[in-house]
C-alpha cells in the first residue's frame, strides 16, 4: 500500500474503475487512512463484494493526489460497426492470416500466430 501511495502524484487525478464489489471504495479508504467512502461486507454465500457506490466522487489524499471513485461496471458491450472494429484491430487480422487454423478463436489452437504474438509481448 505504501508503494502505491508513493506513486500517486500531487495535483494528478487517478480514476478507480472496475466491476461492482471489486473493492474500489475500500482502496480509497485504505489510501486515505480512514473511511471516507461507504463500503459493505462481502456476501457470505459467494464471497463477492456488494454494489455500494452509486455515483462518482472525488477524494483528495493528504499527498494532494486526487482519486475518482466510480460505481462498479456490471458489463461491457461493443457498440461499434464491424468495419470500425476491423479497422481498430487490423494488425490482428494480418496476424490471423498466418495462423495454422484459419477459423480459430485465437485462444488455444496450436500454431496460432495471434497468441504467439501476444505471448511475446509485442
Amino acid at each position: 500500500m505504501e508503494d502505491l501511495l508513493l506513486s500517486l502524484r500531487a495535483r494528478k487525478t487517478y480514476m478507480l474503475l472496475g466491476f461492482s464489489g471489486a473493492g474500489k471504495s475500500t482502496l480509497v479508504n485504505r489510501l486515505y487512512g480512514k473511511e471516507i467512502s461507504k463500503t459493505q461486507e462481502v456476501r457470505v454465500g459467494d464471497g463477492k463484494g456488494r454494489h455500494t457506490t452509486t455515483s462518482r466522487s472525488l477524494h483528495q489524499l493528504p499527498s494532494g493526489a486526487i482519486l475518482l471513485d466510480t460505481p462498479g461496471i456490471r458489463g461491457v458491450g461493443m457498440n461499434s460497426s464491424a468495419s470500425a472494429i476491423a479497422e481498430s484491430f487490423s494488425d490482428s487480422a494480418v496476424l490471423a492470416s498466418h495462423c495454422r487454423v484459419h477459423d480459430g478463436s485465437h485462444t488455444g489452437e496450436i500454431g496460432c500466430a495471434v497468441k504467439r504474438h501476444c505471448n511475446q509481448g509485442s
